[in-house]
């Protein structure tokens, strides 16, 4: 198999060689080597998914292990907006369809930023670190310590303490609503110099559409976590993010708006509940 090197420094295989001499492997040859899974798995995708920026991606991902019945693949981070074309809601069950079809058995399939095994041993470690080992004591000695009991409080303080456990809860779920949208806004800013074709007004044209993708993904996250309710800090969320993405691409942030409104019609999304934003507008 012979691979070009992208300017954005990821091997591209060709679409014609995604095929294999003789017969199709069987399910076990493809679960034992998870890049002729994925590699017999693109050409069939790419009858289903006619989108360029999809192609790229599935193109740039490299199938690491399959691992507990989930299929790996590694997307360099250098080209992380990619992989959103990999797990979006439309793209991936079309992946995990195909995945099942050629192994023959229930396959999931998970994208992670790097390249390699050690990429992949390193997440996971992170999201399962050891147990930590349990303390055995010295010897049979036995120590006496007078027990303090907390004060008893009254009701007023109660409900005082109450209400400050609650205002630092609510504090704590802003801040991660707001670091979602400032990862938004940073993936928004460095995607421009990793698109592909830049120079060209098609690859202007896959990387705001791309981004508005993005945009709209991030909306569903937060308006899933607020209980489907459109609060005034996430209005000024998606603001933000429209701002960001015309200031690149040089539009009147209201078209950016436009597309996004068509593109989530199109996608049938949700709009959420309006009542709280329009709550704090009328203030």
């Amino acid at each position: 198999m012979t691979a070009d090197m992208t300017s954005s420094g990821v091997i591209a295989r060709n679409v014609n060689h995604f095929r294999f001499a003789g017969h199709q492997p069987d399910s076990e040859m493809l679960i034992e080597s998870p890049q002729k899974l994925w590699d017999a798995a693109i050409p069939k995708a790419q009858q289903k998914i006619n989108d360029p920026i999809a192609w790229l991606a599935m193109q740039s991902a490299r199938a690491l292990i399959v691992e507990q019945d989930t299929l790996i693949l590694a997307v360099p981070a250098e080209v992380e907006y990619l992989a959103a074309c990999l797990t979006d809601n439309t793209n991936q069950p079309i992946f995990i369809e195909i995945l099942t079809s050629l192994t023959q058995r229930p396959i999931n399939m998970r994208v992670i930023l790097g390249e390699t095994l050690e990429d992949w041993d390193k997440i996971r470690q992170q999201e399962n670190p050891p147990a930590p080992m349990p303390s055995i004591p010295a010897g049979p000695t036995t120590t006496y310590r007078e027990v303090s009991y907390p004060p008893v409080m009254d009701e007023n303080t109660t409900m005082r303490l109450s209400r400050e456990t609650l205002a630092a809860a609510d504090e704590k779920i802003e801040e991660r609503r707001n670091s979602a949208w400032d990862a938004t806004l940073e993936k928004i800013s460095r995607g421009m110099s990793q698109t592909p074709m830049r120079q060209y007004p098609q690859g202007r044209a896959h990387y705001f559409m791309n981004n508005i993708r993005l945009i709209s993904e991030t909306m569903d996250r937060m308006i899933d976590e607020a209980g489907g309710v459109r609060t005034e800090l996430f209005e000024r969320g998606v603001s933000r993010a429209i701002d960001r993405l015309a200031q690149t691409v040089e539009f009147d942030p209201l078209l950016v708006a436009l597309e996004l409104e068509k593109y989530r019609e199109a996608h049938r999304k949700g709009i959420g509940d309006y009542t709280e934003a329009m709550k704090h507008a009328s203030e």
